[in-house]
């Protein structure tokens, strides 16, 4: 499971908790947590290459992870498809993050990580 792969994983285990299908969804989920616990060198462990990231996870902001900047400074110029693009990639994240429970910042604003979710499907049919 890459990079890509995350993302997928995160979107299924989104449609697996929307359905209800909750130890499908912890699947999902663990296999992203392995992945990102897999070490990058000799030198590394599970246990460290899990612990940086959750370092970086505890770093992501409600804004960042939603490309906030990104899709006011397109639209801001005019650039519908950027602004949509941007929206697309950040669904990815808001989703793909916001269902593992591993970034704080979105576990401590679901309801308006929801309401986000929402306004980008919107924008994007």
């Amino acid at each position: 499971m890459g990079f890509y792969s995350t993302y997928m994983g995160g979107l299924e285990a989104y449609i697996y908790n929307e359905d209800g299908r909750t130890e499908e969804k912890e699947y999902r989920v663990s296999l992203m947590k392995k992945v990102w616990s897999t070490p990058k060198n000799e030198s590394d462990t599970k246990e460290k290459a899990w612990a940086f990231m959750q370092k970086i996870f505890a770093r992501k902001t409600f804004e960042d992870v939603c490309d906030i900047q990104e899709i006011e400074e397109a639209e801001a110029e005019g650039n519908k498809k950027s602004a949509n693009a941007a929206r697309l990639t950040a669904l990815y994240n808001m989703i793909g993050y916001g269902i593992t429970g591993f970034c704080p910042e979105l576990v401590n604003n679901r309801d308006e990580l929801d309401a986000k979710i929402r306004e980008y499907v919107i924008c994007l049919q």
